[in-house]
């Protein structure tokens, strides 16, 4: 009794669902199709990638662990307690690719054995009109 009732049941609800209309949106686009896109901020803030002090760049960035200088606050901030002496202060100027430039200061204070506390300023300068590369140029 119990077994009819529900092939009753899942026959009405098949039944229900073979005359519902399906409908569907055909689009020539994908989704998220935005046309004149130009290339004005597709890469923000490039400049980060762009490593600060000489010893770590001469070891191709890899410098997490063993930065012993104010360019910690670059690379790994945690390690300013590690830093040896009261004061550190670490300048970097860098002339990179198509006539940019970047400058940075770091210096790094010891509070206590445990505690120090550092500031970092990174400039990034570039020429406004910057000339486009193209195949034939």
């Amino acid at each position: 009794m119990i077994a009819r009732k529900l092939q009753a049941a899942a026959l009405a609800v098949l039944a229900g669902l073979m005359g519902m209309p399906v409908v569907a949106q055909e689009s020539d686009t994908p989704p998220g199709y935005v046309e004149d896109v130009t290339n004005a901020g597709t890469s923000a803030a490039a400049f980060l990638q762009i490593g600060v002090g000489a010893r770590v760049q001469a070891m191709g960035n890899a410098g997490t662990a063993i930065v012993r200088d104010a360019t910690a606050l670059f690379w790994n901030p945690a390690a300013i307690t590690m830093l040896t002496g009261t004061a550190n202060i670490a300048l970097d100027h860098t002339d990179w690719l198509a006539s940019t430039k970047l400058d940075y200061v770091g210096a790094v204070f010891a509070l206590s054995p445990s505690t120090s506390v550092g500031l970092s300023v990174m400039n990034f300068q570039m020429v406004d009109e910057q000339p486009v590369r193209t195949i034939d140029q």
